[in-house]
């Protein structure tokens, strides 16, 4: 598609007006306030609807106002009253109707952003990059730039957590001359408890030989009367003598002395237990942080490639990050006719199936710039609808008190 005509009535400034392009477009000119930009702005919003129009855009002391406008293969039609009522009118060369609805069918083929490359000349920096990433495929980072913000956040958990840990493991003391395990204290405990038992039954038994010894003795004393029993207790003594010979004492004293140092080798087992612990989990946050930088790293590599790999609007134009570059340099280093005819070839991309540029202060430009725009626009099949003051042998159109000058 490409414009054919425009007829415009009591729109802004306008009274009555149509164009009729060429293949190249249209330039209108013609002083200041005298309806040159409503000519403009009637394309845009034919195009786009409502979002274009201004406050008052019925001309004063008039009840409607008119935009027709013709794309050889759709011809748009907008009428709009003075309260503000809207009427949108397609027509179809072939006749058919299309499914959707009237601003919805015209969005398909008509770019939201601009159709004035000097809108994004005026762009710097990032705003001009992701309107170019927009029309370069495989250039929308969006999703591939939060994943790797994901996983450095999460990367910055993980050194965290192994700084903290790394820190823990260093003051946690390492005994090597610790055995492996824990003695049981309670072991030696229970065994000290047996044997303080056996020692009170080999106690009772002395005792119990001290008793007869002081029997003996008395009954020595009364050796007439108690010579049976004597000989009865000296054979009961001699008896317990040899049981009493037999007895060894445990030990009591060493056996308190060793569950006490089994306590301090076992503090020095937990505490390498714990070592080992946290050297385990500093190895493996350690590995976590390698393998997310490593993630990160391909994330990056994909990045460059998909930006070496991207195929731009215009043969030299580069897209890294926020800055715009052009052969090697950045776009906003060029000069502004270089820049605009970077932008024109941008706009020219955002708008394959209507190829229209308009450019709403071309007085901004020398005719050098306007004419290597030109250039590239009719090089590229595009038509250029540009608004010039005053009037030159470059005019296709004089706009005077709002209405074409014959």
């Amino acid at each position: 598609m490409q414009l054919v005509s425009l007829e415009v009535s009591n729109f802004m400034r306008i009274v009555e007006a149509r164009i009729d392009f060429d293949k190249n477009g249209a330039t209108i000119s013609g002083d200041n306030e005298q309806g040159k930009s409503a000519l403009l702005t009637a394309i845009k919003v034919a195009l786009r609807g409502k979002g274009e129009a201004p406050e008052d855009v019925v001309r004063r002391g008039e009840k409607a106002a008119k935009i027709s406008l013709d794309l050889g293969d759709l011809a748009i039609t907008r009428d709009i009253d003075a309260k503000g009522k809207w009427k949108t009118k397609l027509k179809w060369a072939d006749g058919k109707t299309r499914p959707g609805g009237t601003q919805s069918i015209l969005d398909t083929f008509i770019d939201k952003v601009a159709f004035d490359p000097t809108k994004l000349e005026r762009m710097k920096g990032r705003e001009l990059a992701e309107e170019i990433r927009k029309i370069v495929p495989g250039l929308d980072f969006t999703d591939h730039d939060a994943k790797r913000d994901e996983k450095f956040k999460e990367r910055t958990d993980v050194n965290r957590d192994l700084k903290a840990k790394t820190a823990e493991l260093e003051a946690c003391p390492y005994h090597k001359d610790a055995p492996a395990e824990e003695y049981s204290a309670a072991v030696l405990l229970d065994e000290v408890e047996a044997n303080r038992e056996r020692n009170a039954a080999n106690h009772s038994k002395r005792k119990a030989l001290d008793d007869l010894r002081a029997s003996a003795i008395e009954i020595k004393n009364n050796i007439a009367a108690m010579t049976a029993k004597l000989d009865e207790t000296i054979a009961r003594g001699k008896k317990m003598s040899a049981e009493v010979d037999k007895l060894k004492d445990l030990p009591v004293d060493d056996l308190v002395a060793d569950a006490k140092a089994a306590e301090e080798t076992n503090a020095k087992v937990r505490d390498n237990a714990k070592h080992a612990t946290l050297s385990a989990e500093v190895t493996s946050l350690d590995e976590q942080a390698d393998s997310l930088t490593s993630y990160m790293d391909q994330m990056d590599e994909v990045k460059k490639d998909a930006i070496s790999s991207a195929e731009y609007p215009i043969e030299g134009l580069a897209v890294d990050g926020d800055v715009v570059t052009y052969q090697g340099n950045p776009l906003e280093g060029e000069s502004r006719a270089r820049r605009l005819v970077v932008c024109t070839a941008i706009v020219m991309a955002r708008n394959p199936k209507l190829n229209i540029l308009l450019l709403e202060d071309g007085s901004r430009m020398d005719k050098k710039t306007r004419a290597e725009i030109l250039e590239y626009a009719g090089e590229h099949g595009a038509q250029l609808v540009i608004e010039v003051v005053g009037a030159d042998e470059e005019c296709t159109v004089v706009i005077e008190d709002g209405e074409v000058r014959s």
